[in-house]
Formats: structure tokens, sequence, C-alpha cells
């Protein structure tokens, strides 16, 4: 059995608000990226992984990040796309030629990832083709028109808000991936895709400190969760 990964790192940061991109600041003297490469190094399942990102970034992660650590898995960068959708399709042609029976999509601004959580999820991918952790919605969740005027207000008790990394068997996450941006479809997340090819995905437990780096103030709260952990 082969698991592929791959680390999505291609987004601009547009709400963080800062020059470079989020996933490339330091945390606790760490680029933030790294935290993520690092669990999948570790991993003994996974046996190759890339990392998407924009081609103009590549000379700068190759020289100033990537090249400081030892890499034994990593297969390349890959450039990333005008889409999500679009960054993970190049990833999985990318990985077709290593032959994976598995693969793991993660967002590099996710951090706190750990490889127990990580196996869990690899785990619960091989007994059931799809698997994403996700943490139950514990807060009243409404639907709004244009002009923010409440339309409806969603049962909670079936509502999950979803996390990464997301697992899938390599073939069903192509072909869905495939049939999706054919159609012109524009998912969120890789569930999405194989939800649309009438699959079922199972969800599992997220974890609470698994959180995205979306605004600066982010930043000070992984910071917190890293030494509570510790």
């Amino acid at each position: 059995m082969k698991v592929a990964g791959v680390i999505l790192s291609a987004g601009s940061s547009t709400r963080f608000g800062q020059e470079i991109e989020k996933q490339y600041l330091s945390l606790m003297s760490k680029p933030i990226i790294i935290y993520s490469v690092e669990v999948f190094e570790a991993l003994a399942e996974i046996s190759d992984y890339v990392v998407v990102a924009k081609e103009e970034k590549f000379n700068y992660l190759k020289k100033d990040i990537l090249a400081k650590y030892n890499l034994t898995k990593f297969r390349g960068l890959v450039p990333g796309g005008h889409l999500r959708a679009n960054s993970v399709m190049n990833a999985l042609n990318f990985l077709k030629k290593f032959n994976p029976d598995y693969v793991l999509i993660h967002d590099a601004a996710r951090p706190l990832i750990t490889s127990e959580f990580v196996k869990k999820i690899l785990t619960e991918t091989i007994n059931h083709s799809a698997c994403v952790p996700g943490l139950r919605v514990t807060d009243t969740v409404k639907i709004t028109d244009v002009e923010n005027y409440i339309e409806d207000t969603l049962n909670r008790n079936s509502l999950y808000a979803v996390q990464t990394p997301q697992g899938f068997k390599f073939d069903l996450l192509l072909r869905a991936y495939l049939r999706g941006m054919t159609e012109g479809f524009e998912g969120t997340d890789d569930a999405s895709y194989i939800e649309r090819i009438n699959e079922k995905v199972k969800i599992i437990d997220g974890l609470y400190s698994n959180i995205k780096i979306t605004y600066p103030k982010d930043i000070e709260i992984a910071k917190i969760l890293m030494k509570e952990k510790e």
C-alpha cells in the first residue's frame, strides 16, 4: 500500500493582510508550512508527498525554507492553479507516476496536526475510501439573503466544520475531480467532489487545536495551543 501526501500552499492569504503569505511566516521560530512537512516526513505510512505553491515562490521555498531540512520523501514543488481545485488537480496529475493507493490533502495553514491524528484519518480512509475530520458546530447557524436579513436557521445537530488533512482512495479522488472540473464545479474542499459523484465520505472527530491560520491573531492562538501541548 502506498500513500501520497499533498500540502497546499498556493493561497494568496488575502484575508491575512500582510505582504508575505501566512504559511511562510514564523511560528515559534519555524515556518508555518514546515510543521505539516515534518508530520508527513515522520509518518512511515506516507511514501511520497508534494508541496503545491505559486511558481514565483518556488525559488524562495526551495532555498530559504525546504533546503534547511532533511527531507527524504519530498518529491517536488507543483504549481498552484487559479482555484484550489486546479491546485489539487495539478498535484494528483504529478503524483500519478508514483502509483499511490491513497492520498492525503492538507492545507499548509493548519500547522497543529499530529502524527496520531493523521494516522487515524488514514486508517478510516482505508476502511471507507474517503474520510474527513470535522468538529460539530456548537453555534447556531443562520442563512441570510443578499441584504443580510435572516432567511432560515439550520439544525446544528447535523452540522460539522471540516478540517484537513482529508483522505481518499487515489483513483476515486482523481475521478471525482475530473468530473467536477469538466462540469465547472468549484468546491471549497475535496470531499465535496466525492459527494457529487454520490460516493460516501466518512467524517470523524477533528482536533480543536487544528486551527487554520487565517488572520494575524490566529498565530497568537496557535502559539498558546502549542505551549499548552508542550
